[in-house]
């Protein structure tokens, strides 16, 4: 598959999050805590902005499912193509800690966020784009129809202009804040794009 073409900075994000903690060692009666112990907690966690690969198809697939919910578009090839152009765009991991020895083993290193943009001209022959265009159709036929004959234009090959699709997804769970340094890089990695071709 898809290698670094070539290595980026790394950004990292200090991002705080509300997330309950079940924590049985400082249970406290205290009339912050429900019935069940649980408190609420901010918790600091940092996140970093990598470029994707191979290793993040699973977790590339799982956050393009939650996207594409009920499209017929494969996700495995998308996500392959993210991965293939992986000097744009990343994907959003949790900075790396110190390992501890109750993993039982699991190496896992899951995605949070992707960012990207697919370029719809450039990659226009693979079925997953084919099947991307068809549902924005769709989509603009529904939701604009007014404006279908523009959209038909510009998604349909008759317009000679780069046209991209922005794809920025995340768990639900995640701040909002995470998404400014992420669209930053984003549009850094594109500039730069446009400046090599």
């Amino acid at each position: 598959m898809a290698t670094p073409s070539k290595k980026r900075d790394v950004e990292e994000m200090d991002v705080q999050s509300d997330e309950d903690e079940d924590d049985l060692d400082d249970y406290s009666s205290s009339e912050e805590e429900d019935e069940d112990g649980i408190a609420d907690e901010d918790v600091q966690v940092d996140f970093e902005a990598v470029p994707p690969t191979d290793a993040d198809a699973n977790g590339i697939r799982t956050l393009l499912s939650q996207l594409f919910l009920k499209a017929n578009i494969n996700l495995g090839q998308l996500a392959d193509t993210i991965i293939s152009q992986n000097y744009v765009g990343c994907v959003l991991k949790q900075c790396e800690v110190e390992e501890d020895e109750s993993d039982d083993g699991i190496d896992e290193d899951p995605i949070f966020g992707v960012t990207t943009v697919i370029n719809l001209t450039d990659k226009k022959n693979l079925e997953s784009v084919k099947q991307l265009k068809a549902m924005l159709l769709m989509q603009c036929e529904k939701w604009a129809a007014d404006k279908l004959p523009v959209f038909n234009q510009i998604l349909l090959d008759t317009c000679e202009k780069q046209i991209g699709f922005l794809i920025s997804e995340r768990f639900i769970n995640m701040p909002s804040s995470v998404a400014v340094p992420l669209y930053e890089s984003l549009s850094k990695d594109l500039q730069s794009e446009k400046v090599n071709r």
